[in-house]
């Protein structure tokens, strides 16, 4: 639960924990995180291969990065959504709260179907469209596509 999760916890339901708890939380997340990133030669162990940067759209498009995330258990989703220029310059951004209805797959569908539409909203349609999962993109652009909740979100696409 750590420092986000206390900041939330008063936030939504005015619950907090002491402050003194919340850092010792924090700290011991922090350490457990430590100890999972050494080796068992007790090297630290770095899985960042290179600096991952943004990139730009081609020339005359848009790009809209799309992300979805649900908490352990939760009751509703979230989608954020950014759109920017060539020159990496903000031209939209929203976030949507979705009823909480389905494996993590689904969720990203409904994030791309989202994006989508709001674009058409917004009357843009010469657009880079990017989401981090790759199992929505592939089925995305797969044919024919599945007959069950996964396949018809992305049908809705």
């Amino acid at each position: 639960m750590a420092i986000w999760g206390q900041h939330n916890n008063w936030v939504w339901g005015r619950q907090a924990l002491p402050s003194e708890v919340a850092v010792r939380i924090a700290f011991e997340f922090y350490n457990e995180w430590k100890l999972a990133r050494v080796n068992q030669q007790g090297r630290f162990v770095s899985t960042v291969t290179s600096l991952v940067y943004w990139v730009r759209p081609p020339v005359r498009l848009l790009k809209l990065n799309i992300d979805a995330a649900m908490l352990k258990d939760p009751i509703a989703v979230g989608v954020g959504m950014v759109l920017r220029d060539f020159d990496g310059l903000l031209v939209a951004c929203k976030s949507v709260v979705l009823p909480f209805c389905c494996s993590v797959k689904e969720v990203e569908a409904a994030g791309l179907r989202e994006g989508l539409q709001w674009l058409l909203e917004l009357h843009h349609f010469e657009v880079d469209v990017v989401l981090d999962a790759k199992i929505v993109v592939d089925a995305f652009h797969l044919e024919p596509l599945a007959i069950d909740k996964f396949g018809c979100i992305i049908g809705d696409c």
